[in-house]
């Protein structure tokens, strides 16, 4: 596992490390004038009354997940869900990171990061299983992005790239080797000129019931600090990511932090309740070996006062 401390220590080094392909003049030219377009959309411009950090509290989450779930809902991503509440068996992991930017005692934007497991898998193991298998086979550690969403008030600012900042940072915290994406192909500009993913599996259908149609993106994150600057080089008088990602990213320490307070929430069999029954109903409605998945990370006692509502310990188990 890498720490921040190690992470900022060590990234003059990493930026030396030589990644092929270098853009070329022409890649040069297509990246500054895409960047020059992300800033004249304003999605470069930062905002001072947006604050980004994991959410840990009920009220958090819950307002994060009922954002993604009504604007996947908009787009016709998913059909409406129980509860009104966007809320899978990942959501259920202690592992699982979710952050969001809020405004006003309000979420405006979100984006979790889910860490690879051998009896949850990710999300886009429905349609992308080959090419995570491949990353799998040679040992690496992949983590997901996932319930990406920004209101629409907010689309035209840096929340979201102030919200990969966070999600970087935390990735870097807990070893992952790879980052993987399914987006819709209308976003991808973003995340290989921005963001240096690369394609990671063609066009494909999500989801049959709604047709919604993704492409898989992959950002080695072994290579990011090379890959951000080679951006940088490319960018010249304009460049900003290594500072923005590496040497001023004021979320390594946080993430580390907020990690194991979220962990230690996953404790309280009131928040699990709320969200996995009462809410979504989504721990009554899964596989027993999703249930049973979910009971290892939980524990026996709290798995049980989640189902049961405050029975009590003996009577769960008798």
């Amino acid at each position: 596992m890498i720490s921040a401390g190690t992470m900022q220590s060590t990234v003059s080094e990493a930026v030396q490390v030589a990644v092929t392909p270098v853009y070329d003049e022409r890649q040069a030219g297509k990246i500054r004038r895409r960047v020059a377009r992300f800033k004249q959309a304003g999605l470069l411009t930062a905002s001072g009354d947006i604050r980004i950090f994991q959410a840990i509290s009920l009220n958090d989450l819950t307002q994060a997940y009922r954002l993604v779930h009504d604007v996947f809902v908009q787009k016709n991503y998913i059909q409406p869900q129980p509860g009104g509440v966007r809320v899978r068996e990942f959501e259920a992991l202690p592992e699982m990171a979710t952050f969001v930017a809020k405004v006003d005692g309000r979420v405006v934007a979100v984006m979790s990061v889910v860490p690879d497991s051998q009896d949850i898998g990710l999300p886009s193991d429905k349609v992308f299983s080959k090419e995570l298998e491949a990353l799998r086979s040679q040992n690496r550690r992949v983590g997901e992005i996932t319930n990406l969403v920004v209101t629409d008030e907010y689309r035209n600012s840096a929340v979201f790239l102030e919200l990969t900042r966070c999600a970087y940072a935390h990735a870097v915290n807990i070893g992952l080797t790879d980052f993987f994406v399914s987006i819709s192909p209308g976003h991808c500009a973003f995340f290989e000129h921005l963001l240096s993913f690369e394609s990671w599996g063609d066009e494909r259908c999500y989801d049959k019931a709604t047709h919604d149609v993704v492409e898989g993106k992959r950002l080695n994150l072994e290579q990011g600090p090379a890959r951000i600057k080679e951006t940088d080089d490319a960018l010249g008088d304009d460049a900003f990511l290594c500072d923005w990602f590496l040497h001023s990213n004021p979320h390594f320490g946080y993430t580390k932090l907020s990690s194991r307070i979220a962990s230690m929430r996953f404790r309280d069999p009131a928040l699990l309740r709320e969200l996995f029954v009462s809410q979504s109903g989504m721990l009554t409605r899964c596989s027993q070996a999703v249930q049973d998945a979910i009971q290892q990370r939980w524990g026996l006692q709290v798995y049980h006062q989640v189902l049961l509502g405050g029975s009590s310990w003996s009577a769960a188990v008798a």
